[in-house]
């Protein structure tokens, strides 16, 4: 039985079990069997809990599963439903996570970012307060589900990550980036009621985001994959054209905000690389192959991209009514400037009001408490990141630039997909830093954190 389990929690370990988490993922919404998704991906975290001495390999589950949603998959009616299957659900892994703890002995310790998100989400249990019409019982449910969920993860993945292997962690977001290119390509060929051209259509809705969210995902994914190119030196070419099929991808979700943010930061990523890459030449010669692929379907498919392009120009104006939503952050703002006016809700879609602008998203919602809680977990992340650390904290620190630049412009702040994935990379970075609490976790020989 030890051989067995010493045996599982190798393959645990591996790439390979990640391709099987992938594939579940995207058959799962290909097929529209989401409850199946979802069981498959809690089976597969609480085998690892109960397997494993380190819980690394359970991230990929709880980071994965909202990407099983297909347009098959109805939230409202859905998630009211089947409640008791999806609270069954996330109680097994939340009892595999405290059996974890319990088995191996994990030392818990709060983690540098405990407390700013705390702040957050207390700030946003009391928004609202003193505010005349605020409906503070609407939005109760939705702060509890959501804060306490990034909250509650963030817990576990800094005690239940125990020996950091960065290229392992690095291979999860390259995994999670062809699951995006995976759906983009479906939703592209035809997919139900899609057309064979998404130009053709206003939105790009996978059943779990939309063409932001996608495009926000990217973000992150291709900086990681970058990274596995500088780690994988001897597969250079293989990760660095993992990488630029991302990017690429970015442009094919015709997310501005997306788009925007990847060509102000390619330049420096593309130099930090060379920099410091030992597979300088291997690198130029996979992005001028890249380029000329590039250049060859540009030249025989020129009518969709043309189309593509005329479509972004169509869109690209500045606000697309942005401007009036900042006004009304700051407008609500001024109305209860301590507290903000609560979370507001869209009553004809029932889905949250968004300001479009994370930073005046906190400021309106939950006033200056509130972007006192945001500013405090800026600062703390970035210091966590900038700190001296190893090579995947650079990376980690393209990323979350990349995505804070996004979040200016929309709320991925407040989407669970994206926030899973920026709370994994914190807590990563925090084990790669001189920065206490690492002395509370299980002593780290310095080979695993290169």
């Amino acid at each position: 039985m030890k051989d067995l389990i010493k045996r599982l929690d190798y393959f645990l370990h591996t790439k390979y079990y990640l391709m099987i988490v992938t594939a579940v993922v995207f058959l799962c919404w290909h097929l529209k069997i989401t409850d199946v998704g979802f069981c498959a991906l809690c089976l597969f975290a609480v085998i690892t809990l109960l397997v494993c001495s380190d819980g690394t390999p359970a991230i990929p589950s709880v980071i994965m599963f909202v990407f099983v949603m297909s347009k098959g998959f109805n939230p409202q009616v859905d998630l009211q439903g089947q409640l008791v299957l999806y609270l069954v659900l996330a109680a097994l892994v939340i009892g595999a996570y405290i059996f974890f703890f319990i088995k191996n002995r994990v030392k818990i310790t709060l983690g540098r970012q405990f407390w700013v998100f705390l702040a957050m989400f207390v700030s946003f249990l009391l928004s609202g307060l003193f505010c005349e019409g605020a409906d503070r019982a609407e939005g109760v449910i939705f702060i509890l589900a959501f804060g306490g969920g990034a909250f509650l993860a963030y817990f576990f993945f800094v005690n239940s990550v125990t020996k950091p292997d960065n290229s392992y962690f690095a291979k999860i977001f390259l995994f999670v980036g062809i699951i995006m290119i995976l759906e983009l390509f479906v939703f592209y060929v035809g997919y139900e009621d899609y057309s064979i051209l998404v130009i053709e259509k206003e939105d790009l809705d996978l059943g779990w985001g939309i063409s932001n969210n996608i495009g926000a995902i990217l973000l992150l994914t291709s900086a990681m994959t970058f990274y596995l190119a500088y780690k994988r030196d001897r597969y250079c070419w293989l990760y660095s054209g993992l990488a630029y099929l991302q990017y690429i991808a970015i442009f094919f979700t015709m997310s501005r905000g997306s788009m925007l943010c990847a060509v102000v930061a390619f330049p420096f990523l593309f130099a930090y690389f060379l920099k410091i890459t030992s597979r300088r030449r291997m690198f130029l010669i996979t992005s001028l192959v890249v380029l000329g692929i590039l250049a060859v379907i540009l030249a025989f498919e020129y009518e969709i991209v043309v189309g593509i392009i005329e479509r972004i120009k169509g869109q690209w104006n500045y606000s697309s009514g942005r401007d009036l939503l900042y006004l009304e952050a700051l407008d609500d703002f001024t109305k209860a400037p301590i507290f903000g006016v609560g979370i507001k809700f869209s009553h004809a879609t029932g889905a949250l009001h968004w300001y479009h602008n994370t930073p005046l998203q906190f400021l309106a919602s939950a006033g200056i408490v509130g972007i006192l809680a945001y500013a405090a977990y800026s600062v703390n992340k970035f210091y966590t990141l900038i700190r001296k650390g190893n090579r995947v904290n650079k990376f980690i620190l393209f990323a979350m630039l990349m995505w804070t630049g996004y979040t200016m412009l929309d709320c991925g702040s407040f989407l669970i997909s994206q926030v899973l994935m920026v709370v994994a990379l914190l807590a990563l970075a925090e084990k790669n830093t001189g920065i206490k609490p690492e002395e509370n976790f299980v002593s780290l020989n310095r080979k695993d954190l290169n």
